[in-house]
């Protein structure tokens, strides 16, 4: 209804420079907290996978050096970095497939005999691992092609909700379910199938490869981030992604304590996803309103007049 706008702006005519501005931070929020969350996991598993001897300040000053550079770059960088790392991911699916040679089917069975109750809580717990798509808000009414930014963003959301379930059945499939609550990242352990003769650990190419896909995740986060706070206090972008660094480097240390990370993922969660589905069937009700207020009606042909 609004091609030529985008969220942010949207807000601002419904509801008042004012108070569409607080909203505006409101959905800042959380692609905020999402640069904490992800780049404190991030850190704690390079730290247990890679560079041990490292400490966690070090892995995230270098790693947030690097995303906030990629955020300060633009979108058009920002895209291209997304649509290369992109085939990683697709090669990471293609070579997780080798699992299927060494796992057991018994270990997904039985299937669809799960009560509705327990499906439904799961459903709410993986909340997080879906979010961030309402990103696409921000900046849909760039694209070139209007017409096909629905089309797009189905497909979009299509292959990632595949690879999601993809990713849960080849970790149960292989692992089975009594050992995957043992693992605090299980998905890594599916590579331990593949052997190569030239390569004697696979795992190092996963992580390398995993590393990138990290990157590139907080990278679009921060940049949704800097963003939003430019647009709302009228700030150039890149000095607003120069003054995020020390906050977000102070806040992912913070989380890098697992237990503290999770308590916070389970609250909030469902509290974004509350507020954006609120917010957006809210906005879409009012734009819907007023533009059927404002349709212009349809002028009868002279024939139609004289009948």
């Amino acid at each position: 209804m609004c091609p030529e706008d985008n969220i942010l702006s949207i807000n601002r005519n419904i509801f008042g420079n004012i108070f569409g501005n607080i909203l505006n931070l409101l959905f800042a929020v959380p692609m905020c907290f999402y640069i904490f969350s992800i780049s404190s996991d991030y850190t704690n598993v390079v730290l247990t996978y890679i560079v041990a001897f490292l400490k966690p300040i070090k892995i995230l000053n270098i790693s947030l050096l690097i995303v906030a550079y990629t955020a300060y770059k633009g979108l058009q960088s920002l895209s291209k970095a997304n649509e290369y790392i992109g085939y990683l991911i697709i090669l990471l699916i293609i070579m997780s497939a080798a699992a299927l040679k060494h796992g057991d089917i018994k270990n997904l069975q039985p299937v669809l005999q799960t009560p509705f109750k327990d499906i439904l809580k799961t459903t709410l717990s993986s909340i997080y691992f879906f979010s961030g798509t309402e990103s696409l808000l921000l900046y849909c009414n760039k694209a070139k092609n209007k017409d096909s930014i629905r089309k797009s963003s189905f497909i979009g959301l299509l292959i990632s909700s595949i690879i999601w379930v993809w990713i849960i059945l080849i970790t149960i499939y292989y692992l089975g379910i009594d050992i995957i609550p043992k693992c605090k990242w299980s998905f890594i352990l599916v590579f331990e199938s593949i052997n190569l003769p030239i390569i004697n650990n696979f795992r190092y190419v996963f992580m390398f490869q995993w590393v990138l896909m990290c990157l590139r995740i907080i990278s679009n986060y921060y940049y949704f981030a800097s963003f939003t706070i430019s647009d709302v206090f009228k700030l150039n972008r890149k000095k607003v992604c120069i003054y995020m660094y020390l906050p977000c480097l102070y806040i992912s240390y913070k989380l890098t304590n697992l237990f503290l990370r999770k308590k916070l993922i389970d609250f909030l969660s469902p509290v974004f996803l509350v507020f954006n589905v609120s917010l957006l069937i809210l906005i879409s009700i009012i734009t819907f309103i007023r533009n059927k207020k404002h349709a212009k009606p349809m002028q009868k042909s002279p024939k139609e007049e004289l009948k």
